[in-house]
């Protein structure tokens, strides 16, 4: 009876904590947007415009889900994957790939090289939200606290 009691109370410590979804891609509207989709929910979100700050962020805050995008200046987000994958601390943190290129030999590659999905720019959000989910509960806000989350 216990072991089940220990799974509960890990279960519940679980969602009452709150998430943190890293977003990186070089085009700040991309970034906002997704913060903002993200505001209805519970989740802390940290934003970077390059796969080195992204990567450097990822070793720093441990996030839930990463979300980067590929083509990027200042380290492209398979450097922001081959990173995660290859540190201990990081290592099983999901990483969802946003990319315009539709390149199948790309995916592949990124699939091989840890990505838990593949989206492709421009993404549908309840698809992204779908995928995060596959990860991390979300908690979705009420009313006047999501609101004043976006200011």
């Amino acid at each position: 009876m216990k072991p089940f009691c220990d799974r509960a109370d890990t279960l519940i410590a679980n969602y009452n904590t709150q998430h943190t979804v890293l977003i990186i891609d070089d085009d700040p509207d991309i970034t906002l947007c997704l913060e903002m989709v993200l505001a209805n929910y519970d989740v802390n979100v940290i934003r970077d415009y390059g796969g080195h700050f992204g990567a450097w962020d990822a070793a720093q805050n441990t996030p839930d889900v990463i979300i980067t995008d590929i083509a990027m200046p200042n380290g492209d987000g398979q450097l922001v994957l081959q990173s995660v994958k290859s540190e201990q601390q990081t290592a099983d943190i999901p990483v969802l790939v946003l990319t315009g290129q539709r390149d199948e030999s790309l995916a592949s590659q990124l699939r091989q090289l840890g990505a838990a999905c593949i989206l492709y720019k421009p993404v549908h959000y309840q698809s992204l939200l779908n995928e995060i989910l596959k990860h991390v509960p979300l908690r979705k806000l009420h009313g006047a606290m999501a609101n004043s989350n976006r200011t």
